[in-house]
């Protein structure tokens, strides 16, 4: 690890969280580790979840050009590649895609593997609600991409249920991050909220295990840390067990995939999977 204090001060910030929140256990691993701006609840009039007004299909049209162009050329230069596509392609329904949280950019591994394997399924990223109302082109992108906010009102909530419900029924899939919290450049799975279980249990569709590991590249970023050169894994779709009442079925199917995204972790980094309860 590089010399902490010439790091910059956000970089030392970061790091500094991640130790405290390690040391805290539970319920810190779903902190954030940035001090993210105020915003306001997301009223259900402010989210087209589905895009069926003619000014959401344009923008969203001109955010898919962008956003495309931006993760494929951040997936080729972290060196992108790619575990257990088989598991991605053979599969006939919808799925809620899982994978851990650790870069703003995140999801580049995937819209990378979907260009790269010509799947023509859209996928919907599920993102926080502040993320919605970030401003500059980074907010538009994230506003009008194929995004699926949360919010802390009910009824906004019960439309991105009905949106999620919607695009599984079509096949499509949904990508959510059950980690809540970015955590810049961590390497370790940490502990999953129940939500995305709770959407696969309930429209009968499979969670698929996706875990992207790290291998520190030959630069540094301008975060002072070494570039890292990303790894996909994707494992085998997971199915709920159907004999279990839906809380049951989706709490198997959070374990389940964690077993995985440790297994993943263990054999990657030859390393024992320690963290705190």
């Amino acid at each position: 690890m590089e010399n902490e204090n010439k790091l910059p001060d956000q970089t030392q910030q970061r790091l500094a969280r991640i130790k405290e929140y390690e040391e805290k256990g539970g319920e810190a691993y779903f902190l954030d580790i940035d001090d993210n701006p105020p915003t306001k609840t997301l009223m259900p009039n402010d989210v087209d979840y589905l895009k069926k007004k003619l000014s959401s299909k344009i923008r969203n049209l001109v955010s898919r050009r962008i956003i495309k162009k931006m993760l494929t050329n951040f997936a080729k230069t972290h060196n992108i590649k790619i575990e257990g596509i088989e598991n991605l392609k053979n599969l006939k329904t919808g799925a809620v895609i899982t994978s851990n949280h650790f870069h703003y950019f995140d999801s580049a591994p995937l819209v990378y593997t979907f260009k790269q394997e010509k799947i023509k399924k859209k996928m919907h990223i599920v993102i926080r609600e502040g993320n919605y109302q970030i401003p500059g082109l980074f907010g538009y992108l994230l506003k009008n991409y194929y995004t699926f906010p949360l919010s802390s009102n009910m009824k906004t909530t019960i439309n991105l249920n009905h949106a999620i419900d919607t695009v599984l029924s079509k096949g499509e899939f949904v990508l959510v991050y059950p980690e809540q919290a970015m955590w810049w450049k961590y390497r370790k799975p940490r502990f999953y909220r129940i939500g995305a279980y709770r959407w696969a249990v309930r429209n009968n569709v499979p969670i698929l295990p996706c875990f992207v590991t790290m291998e520190d590249g030959e630069t540094l970023e301008e975060d002072g840390l070494a570039s890292q050169n990303l790894t996909l894994h994707i494992g085998k779709p997971l199915y709920a067990d159907k004999s279990l009442p839906l809380k049951e079925a989706a709490e198997k199917l959070l374990v389940e995939n964690h077993d995985y995204c440790v297994s993943v972790y263990e054999k990657t980094y030859n390393l024992k999977y320690e963290i705190k309860e």
